[in-house]
């Protein structure tokens, strides 16, 4: 049998289950997999479901945000990533780094960008195989317009929970992140 934490055994027993954590084909699912492996965590797999499932929630409603500017959530990434580095241009491969995404993914996303005026590519001074992103003037400007309006959308999802509330949602956050990097690795068993 699979061990909840107190907490969970009492609320499971009582019926009473958080609103995100109510989703019953989750619940269902969790209770299927939990009798089919019993060692698995079963709060663990809960949390990941959640995360998916919450991240799936956001980055839809970010991407119908954000379409009028003709945008979605890794361009304006991007975006904000190139603003935080000015005035310095950042090369691919620190794209790559700072988004954790691969170079065929930033190959498209500045070649969007590029394709509306809103960075452009250069070669590197020094080497010039590596290729160097900037925004372009054009590209600051939509930045500085759309990102205010981007953090307004984003205390939107939040706006119930109380603060302590979402420090501890990114502190968990954080430590999933971590774990989930190192998770890169062969899996066991």
């Amino acid at each position: 049998m699979v061990r909840l934490p107190a907490e969970r055994r009492e609320r499971a027993a009582s019926g009473n289950r958080r609103p995100l954590a109510a989703a019953p084909a989750t619940h269902e699912t969790v209770r299927r997999l939990a009798e089919q492996w019993p060692n698995a965590d079963v709060s663990a797999v809960e949390a990941n479901f959640a995360v998916v499932r919450v991240y799936g929630a956001l980055a839809s409603a970010m991407e119908t945000f954000l379409a009028p500017w003709g945008l979605n959530p890794a361009r304006l990434t991007l975006l904000r990533v190139l603003y935080e580095a000015l005035p310095h241009p950042l090369t691919a491969g620190q794209i790559r780094q700072r988004l954790n995404v691969t170079s065929t993914n930033v190959s498209k996303l500045v070649r969007g960008l590029e394709a509306r005026g809103l960075v452009h590519r250069t070669e590197g001074q020094e080497d010039h195989r590596l290729v160097e992103v900037q925004l372009t003037e054009r590209g600051i400007a939509e930045f500085e317009t759309v990102m205010p309006l981007a953090l307004n959308q984003m205390e939107l999802f939040g706006q119930n929970a109380p603060a302590e509330a979402r420090t501890a949602v990114v502190d968990a956050m954080q430590t999933v992140w971590q774990n989930a990097r190192a998770a890169k690795i062969a899996p066991k068993g």
